[in-house]
């Protein structure tokens, strides 16, 4: 729900909120002070302080009578559930905590700071800060401004820990350091700016600059550290200005004009609104007449009349799927329309009318479309040709992966999940074809879950170029990375010993894959196999991390998926997997944590025993590892073929992360925050220093 300032509410809403731009001096409130809503028999604009059983409001945080709309730049508890307007109040607690009431004293919010002579300040640039005294330093310890809503003010910084929510839209940093827009809904997730179409550096930003920070000045211009240059059409100070993520999904910076106390558009994002994902929901048009109106696709009505974002459903029912459903449906053909996204299905080399029977003979399937281009051809058959899921990620016959790896001879390695083989298709590219063996899903859930993975694309991912599907064969085709993979330069005796700096380069970059993985692709991606062997390297040493022969898209609610069988491998595997507990997330974070201290050892952590030949358990492992950090003494656990020559803080932090990852699931960090933490010491001088 987007925040919003309320006149005359019957109910107040159980989080504060205080709107731009007041002129007034900054204020300095004790512990004496207590915010509450407005009265429900006047109309105002916004919150008031009061002292302590004192009834006269005096005004706080208001907007100036002549700006109009307010905007909110700070709530608490968005989201949360109404309280009662007559008996809530925002308080300013004796412990130097800020909290927010329902009528009958329960607490809904808090800021969560205490401290002795703490005080509360709104100041000029609209930050509300909770600060020690001038005597201690005036230390901030809580401030709005780490607390955006869907607008930013001048100076508030957006960084890596922040982000501008509006419904199913937001405004964030991923993990490769670029600001960018994203539809997050409840069935699936696109990034619509920059133009996903194009590369980083296509899109004019770059991706080297890891600090992660933007911020919009006084003269109208708002910077990004990924190189995002973005200036306001009247550029200049003096003018008020605030920069808000927008319930259609535009990011954009408004002006404020004096005279008239409205806000105008000064700079937009996004240049044809209609690019953007959800703006009008499913089977929905968007269209300019000029300015932008939706509507329904022949034959459907709004599914909510109120509310553009559910889109249309169909006025016709298909019951069953049946030869006989042609004689009652006919297609109808939009005018000067294009879809959202990419192909589900590309059929080469045939008729329109093929085209119309294939769709009508699918269930899923309620619309195709039909381009000529050049002579037209004999028809093929599905299964004679291929299918196009993304880009060049295509479906394969099993015909044409046994000719491009000449029977499957040159083999590059085996595991559980399959044979690995090298082979060469259209136009010469080199490939790795991956065998899948004791493969449960059917053709179509297979192919649900290969149209995911296909759009998977990431620095530090090996990416899926196609698959095969054809009764028993199934079978994936990777990108080849010609370095061969971790394990062999780690474990390998006839390999030199990797330099600390690509052993760091290669744990940040894959847990940057991982979190990707986990937290920002289309859908949601449990690996199930982590281990050195899935982590290829390139010529540069950047590490690429493959297989998803195993993987399994993850439930967004976080509950977990349960698997029928186990995956994986052993050393590698979680405790979770063997007490047939529902797999998520933390699965992938336990191997990344054994992973990632055979990267600092260079042995094989997974394959170490007790005296008696047991393999070591993750609790005997994760507290010796805690020792080691309480003592800070690393040497002894580094890779001695580096002779001492390696980062220790680097070092230090890396023992932390595993230590934590083989904790008990709920107390394992997620990916991002392992990706955001290595990150945080990457900028660290690359020269190793020596210990001996």
């Amino acid at each position: 729900m987007p925040a919003k300032c309320l006149e005359n509410p019957p109910v107040w809403p159980s989080w504060l909120s205080f709107a731009l731009f007041r002129r007034a001096r900054r204020r300095r409130c004790q512990r004496s002070w207590a915010l509450a809503p407005p009265s429900p028999s006047k109309t105002t604009r916004g919150l008031s302080w009061r002292p302590a059983r004192t009834p006269s409001p005096s005004p706080f945080g208001t907007p100036t009578p002549r700006t109009r709309p307010a905007a909110a730049v700070w709530t608490a508890n968005p989201g949360g559930a109404p309280v009662n307007g007559r008996g809530s109040r925002i308080s300013f607690r004796r412990d130097g905590g800020l909290a927010l009431a329902d009528g009958n004293g329960t607490a809904v919010w808090e800021s969560r700071t205490s401290g002795e002579g703490l005080a509360i300040s709104l100041l000029e640039s609209g930050n509300l800060v909770i600060s020690e005294p001038f005597t201690g330093g005036g230390r901030a310890v809580w401030q709005s401004f780490d607390w955006p809503t869907d607008t930013l003010v001048p100076s508030q910084p957006l960084t890596k820990e922040t982000r501008l929510v509006a419904g199913y839209f937001n405004l964030h940093y991923d993990n490769d350091n670029v600001l960018r827009l994203l539809y997050d809904g409840p069935d699936t997730s696109s990034i619509y700016w920059p133009n996903p179409d194009y590369s980083v550096f296509g899109n004019g930003r770059t991706n080297y600059n890891s600090s992660r920070v933007a911020v919009l000045d006084d003269a109208g211009v708002f910077l990004s550290s990924d190189n995002l240059l973005a200036k306001s059409s009247d550029l200049g100070p003096g003018i008020k200005r605030r920069l808000t993520l927008d319930q259609d999904g535009n990011l954009r910076i408004y002006s404020l004009n004096e005279s008239t106390g409205g806000w105008a558009v000064s700079w937009a994002a996004v240049q044809q609104p209609c690019s953007t994902q959800g703006l009008c929901g499913q089977n929905a048009i968007c269209e300019y007449q000029p300015s932008l109106k939706c509507s329904c696709l022949p034959g459907y009505e709004m599914a909510n009349p109120r509310d553009w974002r559910h889109g249309c459903k169909p006025m016709f029912s298909i019951s069953s799927c049946i030869h006989a459903a042609t004689e009652r449906f006919k297609f109808v053909k939009p005018q000067h329309t294009n879809f959202y996204g990419y192909d589900l299905g590309y059929n080469s080399s045939v008729s329109f009318e093929y085209c119309k029977k294939l769709c009508m003979e699918m269930c899923p399937c309620t619309a195709f479309s039909y381009r000529l281009t050049g002579k037209q051809s004999t028809p093929g058959s599905l299964e004679a040709g291929y299918t196009t899921l993304r880009g060049q990620f295509r479906r394969f016959t099993y015909r044409e992966l046994k000719a491009a790896t000449g029977n499957f001879k040159e083999e590059l390695g085996r595991g559980g999940s399959g044979i690995v083989c090298r082979g060469v298709v259209d136009q010469g590219r080199v490939v790795t074809v991956k065998r899948l063996t004791n493969v449960e899903q059917g053709d179509e859930e297979f192919w649900a879950e290969m149209t995911v993975i296909g759009r998977i694309n990431h620095i530090n991912l090996v990416r899926t170029w196609g698959f095969c599907s054809e009764g028993k064969h199934k079978m994936l085709v990777y990108e080849y990375v010609e370095n061969e993979s971790l394990d062999r330069h780690l474990f390998g005796t006839d390999r030199r010993p990797l330099p600390w700096n690509e052993r760091y380069r290669i744990a940040l970059g894959t847990a940057r894959g991982l979190a990707y993985l986990h937290h920002e692709c289309l859908e949601w991606v449990i690996h199930c196999d982590v281990k050195p062997e899935n982590i290829p390297l390139t010529r540069e040493f950047e590490a690429k991390i493959a297989d998803f022969g195993l993987a399994k898209l993850s439930k967004r609610d976080g509950s977990g998926v349960q698997f029928s069988r186990m995956r994986g491998t052993l050393g590698y595997m979680a405790p979770e997997w063997a007490l047939n507990l529902p797999i998520n997330a933390k699965a992938d974070v336990f191997s990344y944590g054994i992973v990632l201290l055979e990267i600092l050892t260079g042995r094989r952590i997974s394959e170490q025993r007790t005296p008696d030949g047991e393999l070591l358990e993750a609790g005997q492992i994760a507290q010796a590892l805690r020792q080691v950090v309480a003592s800070g003494d690393v040497v002894s656990l580094v890779d001695s073929r580096m002779q001492g020559q390696f980062n220790s803080r680097q070092a230090l932090e890396m023992l932390r992360i595993s230590s934590l990852c083989l904790e008990e699931k709920r107390n394992r960090p997620t990916m991002d925050v392992i990706a955001k933490a290595l990150t945080g010491f990457d900028d660290e001088d690359e020269r190793p220093e020596y210990h001996s």
